[in-house]
């Protein structure tokens, strides 16, 4: 059973796309959303680069060495995978609004043990739990901007989200830097809780999908019908899907070593 896609039918049989997605009022809206899905991505990368930003403060402080802190930032990515599946299963299923307010939750929680000492066990849970939270940040935050646009009008908003992955590291590390070194590395992590918090409150105000939650793709006006679910068998056979997936490994095998080591 599939759910129905929020599409009208043309006279002659065609789906054309929702009148609604290009109302004023819900463009309007969808780029409020956009920007706080870019924001919710620099929040991400903030979060990603932290640790390797106070890593020698880190290290002097609990007296780790180079091996246990490439560990340490390794367990970031032990069940990165796991979370981008697990948790991304949940899209269209559990409401946008909690749904991405419980991965930022999960953030906080994750940050809030490093703003006091704490020995290199915890260290390497708060990771791990970091990663598992982050996982399916891109995949979400983007299903949730596709919603509020018709296909035609998604690429701009799409890459307006991804650029906060790029405005993270670029904010965060002038930012952070001066925090670590003018007051210490734990303020740097209470400062990423605090606007964890701040986003969060913020998100539960105004975020939200939008009409298009399950809507079809097409080019123009046209549209096609989506299924609701895809067998993963037939998901992996695709080569489009077989390429992403290359893709990304490549591209995170360098994002891994340049979020853990080349600040320091």
């Amino acid at each position: 059973m599939s759910l129905q896609n929020p599409q009208t039918r043309a006279e002659g049989g065609d789906l054309v796309a929702d009148p609604e997605l290009d109302s004023p009022r819900v463009r309007r809206r969808g780029w409020i959303i956009t920007l706080m899905l870019m924001a919710f991505m620099l929040i991400n990368f903030a979060d990603k680069v932290v640790v390797s930003l106070a890593g020698v403060e880190i290290k002097t402080d609990l007296g780790l060495s180079n091996q246990q802190f490439g560990t340490a930032q390794s367990a970031f990515f032990w069940l990165f995978a796991v979370g981008a599946v697990a948790l991304g299963s949940l899209g269209g299923r559990i409401s946008a609004r909690w749904l991405l307010a419980g991965l930022v939750g999960l953030w906080v929680l994750s940050l809030a043990p490093m703003t006091t000492t704490v020995g290199f066990g915890v260290f390497l849970a708060c990771r791990m739990v970091l990663g598992f939270a982050e996982g399916p940040a891109g995949a979400l935050s983007q299903q949730i901007a596709h919603t509020w646009f018709s296909p035609k009008r998604r690429s701009l908003p799409a890459s307006v989200v991804i650029m906060g992955a790029s405005l993270g590291p670029l904010i965060a590390a002038p930012v952070l830097t001066w925090i670590i070194q003018s007051y210490s590395w734990h303020a740097a992590f209470l400062v990423l809780m605090v606007a964890g918090v701040m986003w969060l409150v913020a998100w539960l105000f105004i975020g939200g999908e939008g009409p298009a939650g399950n809507a079809g793709a097409g080019t123009g006006n046209q549209a096609v019908t989506l299924p609701d679910t895809v067998p993963v068998r037939l998901l992996w056979t695709r080569p489009t899907v077989i390429g992403v997936a290359i893709f990304s490994f490549c591209s995170y095998w360098a994002t891994a070593l340049k979020v853990s080591w080349l600040p320091l």
